[in-house]
């Protein structure tokens, strides 16, 4: 099953007032600790999580909708959530979509897609850097820089590593496969002289957990060759020839969709005089 997610992250601006039935946890922000909060058995996992100064310290909040109208259709309750809160405050709010298994980030009331690893890096080590209480004295100021350093690296890291993780699995994923043609049925007065060892290339599609390990030994192409006659023939290849060891794999594309084959009968040896 996909996973959605919503992740809060306190800047200078307190969220405290705009968020409703939080509740209090503290914890290292760890793929592990992430991925229990949000794996949809979790009952805290509709809510958003804040992270304030890189540690989580509530779970389960709700958050203001924004009230823009001409959002995109495909946005749910967390994109207008995550617009809801930034529009509000300095907060950037991370946004998994449970449906499309997409990042993307708010940030005063504009959502940036994160089409990588390194892009979501980037943005969330620009959050995290200039977070904080406004108010600070240059003894404490430079305390936190230079406190804030490892642990903007460390949270980023968390954060990144948790995300991926769990879109790497949840993400379509197509694979191409050469696969041999078996061949059944064939005639025993029939000989095949072309092609002798003929194979498809199959494209599959399905979660990246489970299309990333097949290989060539979990599919199956069979070919019916009961009708073979002496000559050339076209023998079409369809989605019928083609069988997966894994339903959670769909069969997308079969090439090529024919072949053609050359048969000739076979001469039956004369028995020597006796």
């Amino acid at each position: 099953t996909k996973t959605g997610a919503l992740i809060i992250i306190e800047r200078a601006e307190r969220v405290q007032e705009y968020m409703t039935e939080g509740q209090r946890l503290e914890a290292a922000p760890t793929p592990e600790v992430l991925k229990s909060i949000f794996q949809k058995e979790s009952p805290l996992h509709d809510g958003a999580i804040l992270i304030r100064q890189g540690e989580i310290t509530e779970v389960a909040c709700y958050l203001p909708l924004t009230p823009a109208e001409g959002l995109p259709k495909e946005w749910g309750t967390r994109h207008r959530a995550a617009i809801g809160l930034s529009e509000r405050c300095d907060a950037w709010v991370v946004v998994v979509s449970e449906e499309r298994g997409e990042v993307s980030l708010a940030r005063k009331g504009q959502m940036i897609h994160a089409e990588n690893p390194q892009v979501f890096y980037q943005l969330i080590q620009e959050a995290l850097t200039a977070s904080g209480p406004g108010e600070k004295s240059w003894k404490e100021r430079i305390g936190h820089l230079l406190l804030s350093r490892w642990r903007t690296k460390l949270v980023t890291l968390f954060l990144v590593s948790f995300l991926w993780l769990i879109l790497a699995g949840q993400q379509d994923f197509e694979v191409k496969l050469k696969v041999p043609l078996r061949i059944k049925g064939l005639p025993p007065q029939m000989e095949i002289l072309e092609p002798l060892n003929a194979n498809v290339q199959v494209t599959l599609r399905g979660l990246r957990r489970d299309a990333s390990i097949l290989d060539r030994e979990k599919v199956v192409a069979e070919v019916d060759l009961s009708r073979a006659r002496p000559g050339k023939m076209d023998i079409a290849i369809t989605r019928n020839e083609i069988r997966l060891s894994d339903d959670r794999v769909k069969l997308v594309d079969v090439e090529p969709s024919k072949l053609a084959f050359v048969f000739k009968k076979v001469q039956k040896s004369k028995e020597p005089a006796s």
